[in-house]
């Protein structure tokens, strides 16, 4: 809980559009309002979902973007011309959501079970642990508790 580590993406000869996903995909979103099927909205934060437990909300993970260097390939071997633009604080955060943006207001099936299944809901205050054997047998309330879903999607 509350660890924090830091990591580098390289990439090379990404389109736009492939730049556009892998910025979102890494920044996801920090306020969305999802529905489930019971009717039921929840708000919060998208969060990327590490180690066991992730169905069930546990491992989830806050990644921030701090530094963008993007370079210009064309450029840097065709003149004398900066070629690297680097990005951080109010800049980064311009170009990551100017790019991002379509897939902000993407209301597709997939994008909306991607939301469902990302969403970070910090209100949530349920503890977790493996059942025991005893509760997969017990039929004592007429439900076998060995079908029972988990977490509600």
């Amino acid at each position: 809980k509350d660890s924090i580590f830091e990591f580098e993406i390289t990439f090379h000869n990404l389109c736009d559009e492939e730049l556009k996903l892998l910025l979102y995909c890494l920044a996801l979103e920090e306020d969305v309002t999802v529905t489930f099927e019971d009717q039921q909205e929840t708000q919060g934060p998208l969060r990327h979902k590490l180690g066991y437990g992730k169905p069930l909300g546990m491992g989830s993970v806050h990644i921030e973007i701090t530094r963008l260097t993007l370079i210009d390939m064309a450029t840097r071997y065709s003149s004398l011309t900066p070629s690297t633009r680097i990005l951080e604080e109010e800049d980064l955060i311009k170009e990551i959501a100017g790019r991002t943006k379509g897939f902000k207001s993407d209301t597709s099936t997939t994008m909306t079970m991607l939301r469902k299944m990302l969403l970070y809901n910090s209100s949530d205050t349920s503890t977790f642990a493996y059942p025991a054997f005893d509760w997969f047998k017990d039929t004592s309330k007429g439900v076998n508790n060995s079908k029972t879903a988990l977490k509600r999607i």
